[in-house]
């Protein structure tokens, strides 16, 4: 892991590590609010046919 931060320093001088960090980040976030909604719609519709 620190080898490879390493090497993205070389290229970037510490930017490319941040946005590559950052991306990572992002996808993370974005996995997690889909699994979110999905649960607040199960949730929702659940409650619609419970009346």
């Amino acid at each position: 892991m620190i080898d490879f931060w390493s090497k993205v320093d070389l290229f970037g001088n510490g930017q490319m590590r941040t946005n590559t960090y950052f991306f990572q980040f992002r996808k993370r976030i974005e996995k997690n609010v889909r699994l979110i909604l999905l649960i607040i719609w199960m949730d929702a519709t659940n409650a619609r046919s419970k009346g």
